[in-house]
């Protein structure tokens, strides 16, 4: 924990935001292949036999497995299951891809993945949201902070399915903006919303806690 404080006071302090969402971001990438690939009700998969459904989850949990091993090649292991698998799988496969992209330094092959998900009507709206989301995150550091704030509003709407990691980042984009009292009410309040995710309540309190420092 102590590394992680000392991590986000240093991000802040040298305006560097974007620091910790891509040490942290990946832990909601992960989140949304627990929810989408693990919740066939949520993602409307009905139509698709058990049997395709479990070796398409396989194989992107291989793709995984071997893209941690083998960095390089990451988005193109993703690239591969994408093209093998249903929508929705396809999606989450094609969001890997983009953010091993970002890893590689690659923003504008990222970003225009981003918005191939985002625009596909095909694509659960649990999964177009996140690829929305995803698209803010990789412009958080040079993008208008008006513009990116704009964008995020529905995605930090009560109701929607990211509005706590949606508004870590409204928060962000304050602190980009110099608005501390702003930064300060958003993370005031994920730190104390039971909805938030465990690691969404415990940024927001070490983010909190830096700010006022």
């Amino acid at each position: 924990m102590t590394d992680i404080f000392r991590e986000v006071d240093e991000a802040l302090r040298e305006d560097r935001v974007k620091a910790i969402w891509n040490r942290h971001g990946k832990l909601i990438i992960a989140g949304a292949v627990a929810i989408v690939v693990g919740t066939a009700a949520v993602v409307g998969w009905r139509s698709y036999s058990q049997s395709q459904a479990q070796s398409q989850t396989r194989a992107l949990v291989d793709a995984q497995q071997q893209a941690a091993t083998d960095p390089k090649n990451a988005a193109s292991v993703y690239a591969a299951v994408a093209a093998d698998s249903s929508a929705d799988r396809a999606a989450l496969a094609r969001l890997l891809e983009a953010r091993a992209n970002l890893d590689a330094g690659k923003r504008d092959e990222a970003g225009k993945i981003y918005q191939q998900i985002a625009g596909d009507s095909g694509v659960n709206s649990v999964v177009r949201d996140l690829a929305r989301l995803y698209s803010v995150m990789a412009r958080i550091d040079d993008g208008d902070p008006a513009a990116l704030t704009g964008e995020l509003a529905p995605l930090a709407a009560d109701g929607a399915p990211w509005r706590a990691e949606a508004r870590e980042l409204q928060g962000l984009l304050a602190l980009r903006q110099k608005d501390t009292a702003k930064a300060r009410e958003i993370f005031e309040a994920l730190s104390k919303d039971p909805a938030s995710s465990p690691g969404v309540r415990s940024r927001a309190e070490q983010l909190l806690s830096t700010s006022s420092n």
